[in-house]
């Protein structure tokens, strides 16, 4: 297996997305976090979670009691911290998890899993977390933002057998929205 990624800055700020990789033994986890556009502090609410996910300790053999409470560990560090800056902050998430053979993905919000197959096809492995508003502007239904999560957190489970690639990205990457962040993680196996 091998792991990749490609990030990029919106026009005229920083980038609020952060990713974290963690490969042992046992299984590897990635975490892609983009922080919210229209709250404050999106770049240390995603760093946050991306590092409390990623830190967190997987069984990984029961990912989606893991997977559930990494998720809910993650909230409440956002909840104290909204609290101690007295601001209002959160973003999505996606969580990719390679034991063996096998594809774990669970996410909130718009982070996409794209899977490439051997022969070729690009699917959509995830479902984005969003309402669109009468202007076109995209509200995120689900996310990590401090009030606590809505349970069962779903997990995707795929096989490595009939994948090329996976691809984890940001709404401003499959977007293509050059004013938005924009950052992809692709995890080729051999």
């Amino acid at each position: 297996m091998e792991i990749s990624h490609s990030t990029r800055s919106g026009q005229n700020k920083s980038n609020e997305d952060r990713y974290r990789i963690r490969e042992e033994k046992a299984g590897t986890v990635i975490v892609l976090a983009d922080g919210m556009g229209g709250r404050s502090n999106g770049a240390t609410a995603a760093a946050i979670v991306s590092d409390i996910i990623c830190d967190y300790n997987w069984i990984f053999s029961n990912i989606q009691v893991s997977c559930n409470d990494a998720f809910a560990q993650a909230d409440k560090a956002i909840a104290k911290k909204s609290e101690e800056l007295r601001a209002k902050m959160g973003c999505a998430v996606g969580c990719l998890v390679i034991v063996k053979n096998t594809i774990f993905y669970s996410g909130l919000g718009d982070i996409r899993l794209y899977a490439q197959t051997k022969t070729g096809k690009q699917l959509l492995m995830s479902k984005d977390d969003v309402l669109t508003g009468k202007n076109g502007q995209t509200y995120l239904t689900r996310s990590i933002r401090g009030r606590g999560l809505r349970y069962p957190i779903s997990v995707i489970t795929l096989s490595t057998k009939d994948i090329l690639t996976c691809s984890l990205c940001t709404d401003g990457y499959y977007n293509n929205d050059q004013n938005d962040d924009a950052t992809i993680i692709e995890i080729q196996f051999k």
